[in-house]
């Protein structure tokens, strides 16, 4: 059952690179790119946002990492059996966050100290966007050899 431990002796349930616990940068960047993601597809799409995010393998959802030739055990070990729904971008930062919890990768202080710490940098790098695209449409594909978009090199200051 679930019991305190000293943090001397916790150890993460799946190898990590080093650095710091405290707070979380996974839940810092998941913070971050729902923030960027709503205010993008706001901007560009009618004032419109990601809604009912479909995962899993017989809902017709995003399916990442499952093949249906593979192995019926690593199948079920990646959850590419479970289908769920996420509502939205916000709750599909929030989870993401939480995700190095259930990894044992960070405490839940460093995740909630990580949402407080970066909320709002998801909407700064929106308006960095608009501001290098300088009014471009960006409308047309980009190959090689082309000349490239202009973009500004300044960005927006309040």
């Amino acid at each position: 059952g679930a019991m305190n431990i000293s943090a001397r002796d916790f150890q993460a349930f799946q190898r990590v690179m080093p650095h710091s616990e405290y707070p979380s940068a996974s839940a810092c960047i998941c913070t971050a790119y729902a923030e960027f993601t709503d205010d993008f597809s706001k901007t560009y799409f009618s004032g419109q946002t990601l809604n009912d995010l479909r995962f899993g393998g017989s809902g017709g959802g995003l399916t990442v990492g499952c093949d249906p030739d593979q192995v019926p055990a690593l199948a079920v070990s990646r959850g590419c059996l479970d289908d769920f729904t996420i509502p939205d971008m916000e709750t599909l930062g929030r989870e993401c966050g939480e995700s190095r919890l259930w990894a044992g990768v960070h405490f839940s202080k460093a995740v909630s100290a990580a949402e407080d710490l970066c909320a709002g940098f998801g909407h700064m790098a929106s308006e960095y966007e608009k501001a290098i695209r300088n009014g471009s449409t960006l409308g047309n594909k980009f190959y090689q050899g082309d000349a490239r978009p202009e973009c500004s090199s300044r960005m927006l200051r309040k």
